[in-house]
């Protein structure tokens, strides 16, 4: 019993921890020994939502069916203490973090009491003013019995602005942030390029990246740390909470990086109890990923999320579950590291789907100043009452140099084509996802009422391969001979007319491409 309560619960429920009440000795536990059985015996606690029957992954938190019964019986059978002489020996130490640097708040935060959850970025004050190489990371809160769990990203020397823009138009110290750390665009491209640092929950330990692998900082990045509050059980106090950092200069073998699965065209009805989204998101990059961590996010209607594994097109084959959380709790989302010892491999062609079911009906309708909200029509969105079926997927490559931002890859792409046409520039290869956006705009979208009779054949093929290569990588024009050849002959064609005319050059100059 003792060992159980050590391993799966004194992460939280200690002195100074999130958790509502103590269960650092035999009294604390036998005092509160009904709460603790309903909670292990519904699995509420401790809190971890992937399905086990999908994956294991490393670092996961949860009770065996047969430990769950253990301490049914301690609690039935009469609360029995043990002797002090057989308690167990204390948690291994956590990895060391060789801590090279420290990202700090400008100034502390005292979280609001209006609310029981305040979900709040920071730009903090670490700076980039060249590469660095992040090998290892902790999270240490400020204000322990307040912050819930904490999301970190590097933002592009492009992305500051607007970060230091919604951070002076909020009152106090950083700036509300219940969905991403930076405020979308109407093309919804603005976190393009963002750089997940990882999640942290209580009792998370510091993250060290294996031997040869490492998260790539370019000069001019700052951080941004997007802190949940939960106030619930405790007053509100000034929090100060630090990253803490271990860099290093040293160029990597492997660079862990990350690109989001998101669906973007969410359409919750209200009232609906079961609104289901699914979208694939196809490797069309011509090399396998080695997928390592996955980190799924939704708002407060959310009732299940999921990653599968498809083959590619005409394939034979069954998905194969990458994750699964099938009750969808907000305030327990963070970071799932896939086991060394049961590596992900998505191979050229092959797909993620991503799935996403919302419960929109009454009964599931968010509280706000104490009354439950009407059901109502619902899309995606950065605010509280809006959704999101969003799923960050890290990976790793070679590290074989910095990666060179705007449209720099395309423009070397363009000079060495033969023609410098457009069919080139659809088939370039490792171009910036910032670039990938900007030039499908500047084309599909400059040529779209000329061509609007080719795009209706290729309808069904031209949003998901949008998607795909905006977001993964790969070329356009791989993506869209997989899945609508003929169709996309006819788009191209008509496409390149009006391109390469020089109708779309203004808006191709914007990207920064030299044509």
């Amino acid at each position: 019993m003792a060992p159980l309560i050590q391993r799966e619960c004194l992460t939280c429920h200690i002195e100074g921890g999130i958790g509502p009440f103590l269960l650092d000795d035999y009294d604390a536990v036998s005092d509160a020994a009904d709460l603790v059985v309903d909670a292990v015996m519904v699995g509420y606690m401790p809190p971890w939502m992937p399905d086990r029957e999908c994956r294991e992954f490393a670092h996961q938190r949860g009770l065996s069916v047969a430990e769950r019964e253990v301490i049914r019986r301690w609690r039935d059978g009469g609360l029995l203490r043990g002797d002090p002489a057989d308690s167990p020996d204390p948690p291994e130490p956590p990895p060391a973090l060789e801590t090279t640097d420290i990202a700090r708040m400008v100034e502390p935060y005292t979280p609001s009491a209006e609310r029981p959850d305040d979900y709040r970025c920071f730009l903090m004050d670490l700076e980039f003013p060249t590469q660095k190489f992040m090998t290892g990371r902790s999270v240490v809160p400020g204000a322990n019995s307040l912050v819930h769990h904490v999301l970190s990203y590097a933002i592009t020397p492009a992305q500051v602005a607007a970060v230091e823009a919604a951070d002076a138009a909020d009152p106090g110290p950083g700036y509300t942030c219940f969905g991403g750390p930076i405020p979308e665009d109407e093309n919804n491209t603005a976190s393009l390029g963002l750089i997940g640092l990882g999640g942290w929950v209580p009792g998370a330990l510091p993250f060290l990246e294996r031997d040869g692998r490492a998260v790539w900082i370019p000069a001019g990045s700052r951080i941004v740390m997007q802190v949940h509050y939960n106030l619930l059980s405790n007053d509100p106090e000034p929090d100060s909470t630090e990253m803490h950092l271990q860099l290093t200069d040293e160029e990597p073998d492997f660079l862990a990086t990350s690109f989001p699965t998101a669906i973007l065209e969410l359409d919750i009805p209200a009232g609906a109890p079961s609104a289901m989204h699914r979208q694939v998101f196809r490797n069309y990059t011509n090399a396998p990923m080695n997928l390592t961590a996955f980190t799924p996010h939704m708002h407060m209607l959310g009732r299940t999320i999921g990653l599968q594994m498809v083959p590619p097109i005409g394939e034979a084959g069954e998905p194969t579950c990458l994750v699964d959380v099938p009750d969808w709790n907000f305030n327990w989302q963070q970071s799932y590291a896939v086991r060394e010892d049961d590596p992900i491999e998505l191979a050229p062609g092959a797909g993620l789907e991503l799935t996403c079911v919302y419960d929109n009906s009454a009964s599931h309708q968010p509280v706000v100043n104490g009354e439950q909200l009407e059901p109502r029509d619902v899309t995606w969105g950065e605010g509280s009452l809006d959704e999101m079926c969003l799923l960050y997927v890290q990976h790793e490559v070679p590290w074989t140099g910095p990666i060179r931002g705007g449209c720099e890859v395309a423009n070397d792409c363009l000079d060495s084509c033969a023609t410098n046409d457009t069919e080139c520039l659809f088939a370039c290869e490792n171009v910036g996802g910032g670039c990938r956006a900007c030039v499908l705009r500047s084309t599909l979208g400059c040529a779209r009422d000329a061509c609007l009779s080719t795009y209706v054949p290729a309808a069904t093929c031209l949003p998901s391969c949008i998607n795909s290569y905006a977001l993964l990588g790969g070329t356009f024009d791989r993506c869209m001979q997989a899945e609508c050849p003929t169709a996309w002959a006819a788009v191209q064609s008509c496409v390149a007319g009006i391109v390469d005319a020089g109708t779309c050059d203004e808006q191709l100059t914007g990207c920064g491409l030299t044509r």
